[in-house]
């Protein structure tokens, strides 16, 4: 995942082999640890050393994991294991600590989201938050297959006609959280999504995916990977330290499908050896006792500690949801148009 250098081809294949074995060892100690934090890790300054820049580890080297030169491999590896022809994709920011901020792009799934691509910045300055967004789209776009049907969704804070352009223009569909004070309001609370999808063709629901998207920075932050004890400040060592969480999330949503699969179907997970023909339907409204990656953490720390790893894994999307029980949808004709 290391980006290209000049220089013998040997030495380019060993820096690159020994970013790779780096980032499998960070990946390893925080699933064992169930923590990022570096002080609930073995070989904690050999591990602390793969944030640094180059020049700045105890032996400098040229060479360093480039983490914006992984988005590309991290999303082809989520679709490598993908077992839908459906993406959604969730754009948001988030606070990392009172010095910094992040934009990030996830792939929601069952109520948790893999953050694949992020921009990490300075907290508490004013900033555009619209192009990184756009940039991190573009950089996934060459890594997602056209056949795919992708919806690309925001909150109204990141409302814009940029943003807008830029997703139609990857074959994604736009789904996006307008603000409350638009040219026509119905009476009542509307909630106002804008798609460019047909009404019939566009779910009433789709949106709540987004939300999803908290869950896994939750899953990041605290109750998964505990990244908030952390106390790294600089943005190219949190985005390096990031990436490594994506991955870790990744596997364990993995392992969790597998786990959720199997006692869907009555079965040990260890005899479930490929994915069912479709993920578990749940009642509607009804939440899970047990979330997909907190069953995966730890099912992936056992299987780590002993030594003995599944060989198939898969993500299967649950199917978008319908509209709720009770809810009528009624399809109107287009009067004026509606700005952005």
């Amino acid at each position: 995942m290391l980006p290209d250098r000049t220089g013998p081809a040997t030495a380019y294949a060993a820096s690159r082999q020994n970013a790779d074995a780096g980032l499998a060892q960070w990946t390893y100690g925080i699933i064992a640890a169930r923590s990022g934090c570096l002080n609930a890790a073995a070989a904690r300054q050999r591990l602390r050393e793969r944030l640094l820049d180059g020049a700045d580890r105890a032996r400098p080297s040229p060479n360093q994991i480039d983490a914006r030169a992984c988005f590309v491999p991290l999303m082809r590896r989520v679709l490598s294991m993908w077992k839908s022809d459906r993406l959604a994709l969730a754009i948001d920011p988030t606070t990392l600590s009172d010095k910094l901020m992040a934009v990030v792009v996830s792939a929601v799934y069952r109520g948790c989201a893999v953050p694949v691509a992020r921009v990490v910045m300075p907290g508490n300055k004013k900033g555009e938050w619209i192009d990184p967004a756009v940039e991190l789209l573009k950089s996934l776009s060459v890594a997602i297959p056209p056949h795919m049907t992708v919806i690309a969704m925001a909150d109204r804070g990141l409302r814009s006609p940029k943003l807008w352009k830029a997703i139609r223009s990857f074959g994604w569909h736009p789904y996006m959280r307008q603000t409350s004070n638009v040219m026509f309001r119905p009476d009542g609370e509307p909630w106002i999504i804008l798609t460019d999808l047909a009404p019939e063709s566009a779910g009433a629901s789709w949106h709540a995916l987004r939300f999803w998207i908290e869950a896994g920075f939750k899953a990041l932050k605290s109750v998964g990977w505990q990244r908030r004890k952390t106390r790294r400040v600089d943005p190219a060592r949190v985005e390096r330290h990031w990436l490594v969480l994506s991955i870790s999330t990744l596997y364990a949503l993995a392992y969790g499908s597998r786990e959720e699969d199997a006692e869907a179907l009555k079965r040990s997970p260890s005899a479930l050896r490929s994915p069912p023909k479709a993920a578990p339907v749940r009642a509607s409204g009804r939440r899970r006792l047990l979330s997909v990656f907190s069953r995966g953490a730890e099912a992936l720390k056992r299987r780590l500690i002993k030594g003995a790893m599944w060989r198939n894994v898969w993500l299967l999307p649950e199917p978008w949801p319908p509209p709720p029980d009770g809810v009528a949808v009624e399809y109107r004709p287009k009067t004026a148009n509606i700005p952005l």
